[in-house]
């Protein structure tokens, strides 16, 4: 049953397959949201959007250290994106209701408590004001205004996972003091480029200076980049306005965000223990006549940061014991 995109109606011819068994269980699943501050001057945006110039074919012994994460079009939108995701889950709700839904991660796109709290305020149904820094645009650019989320329907629990994007910069590396200092900052990144090989050497990366990163300018109806190039090619560091509400979220305190929420269940699946050990892996049980539980995994790298799956011995033990624990009881 899929709910027309431009009406948010349901259709009333949908029928169930007669020959399907009957669900145990009806949830919802979403992924990767990547809530964006595209204004933050911690984003790689120059790595993705015009390298090493504007229509230039990159050097041979250098690479953008940078990929899809680095600039995308849909970094203008995604508080929007995400309020139209939430207005179709209700829309469906109200046809089959769920049983609960699940996040899977990447709520943040770069660890940032601003970027957080507008994820958990859309779904909360606040008003969003979806602009940081100068706030420029807010009055008259169509992705800046604020506008009213419609909210998630208040009688479907849902549950989150964690993500790289939620602890590392841009999910590509651990973060460094650096890194944090520019967030909050009002100095535009400033990094060097990385020769080609398999993964970019990102210490190496952020120790050179070079390039400036770039932001999106707000005052621009389609968030034209500034700030981005060669440093040689400005006289002075370029600038924006500082924004405390940019810094970098540790594992516990994002996960401490998800008890600050007017949806249920509190804490969306983490404990106050879990959020104290900084350890993101539980389970629950979606429904007390059904004999499913689902485990949820923290698979993130924590030695080196990025995008790849890794379990150290904790993680590994914890989820044997969570298999072994119903292994032989149906």
């Amino acid at each position: 049953m899929s709910p027309d995109m431009a009406s948010g109606t349901v259709s009333p011819h949908s029928v169930t397959d007669p020959s399907v068994a009957a669900m145990l269980l009806t949830f919802f699943t979403i992924s990767d949201i990547h809530i964006c501050d595209k204004e933050s001057p911690a984003r790689c945006i120059y790595y993705g959007y015009q390298y090493p110039e504007p229509y230039e074919d990159p050097p041979a012994d250098t690479q953008p250290a940078g990929n899809s994460s680095a600039y995308s079009g849909i970094i203008l939108y995604t508080t929007q994106v995400l309020d139209a995701a939430i207005q179709t889950i209700n829309a469906a709700h109200k046809v089959k209701p769920f049983d609960f839904g699940i996040s899977l991660g990447d709520a943040a796109d770069n660890t940032q408590y601003n970027e957080l709290r507008w994820y958990l305020d859309v779904i909360d149904g606040k008003m969003i004001y979806p602009v940081s820094g100068a706030h420029r645009g807010a009055h008259d650019i169509d992705y800046q205004k604020p506008f009213q989320a419609a909210g998630l329907d208040k009688s479907i629990m849902w549950y989150q996972c964690i993500g790289n994007h939620d602890q590392f910069w841009i999910g590509s590396a651990l973060m460094t003091d650096y890194i944090r200092k520019t967030l909050v900052g009002p100095h535009v990144l400033n990094m060097g480029m990385v020769n080609p090989g398999p993964l970019p050497d990102w210490p190496a990366i952020f120790s050179q200076r070079g390039y400036y990163m770039g932001v999106v300018d707000g005052s621009t109806p389609y968030g034209n980049i500034i700030y981005a190039g060669p440093q040689g090619n400005y006289k002075k560091p370029p600038k924006v306005a500082a924004d405390p509400k940019r810094r970098s979220l540790s594992i516990s305190q994002w996960m401490r965000e998800f008890e600050n929420t007017t949806s249920q269940p509190v804490g969306h699946g983490f404990t106050p223990q879990m959020i104290e050990e900084g350890f993101a892996c539980y389970h629950f049980y979606p429904r007390a006549d059904v004999p499913i539980k689902v485990i949820v995994l923290d698979d993130t790298d924590k030695i080196d940061g990025g995008a790849a799956g890794a379990l150290d011995e904790k993680r590994f033990q914890w989820l044997q014991n969570e298999l072994q624990e119903r292994s032989g009881r149906g």
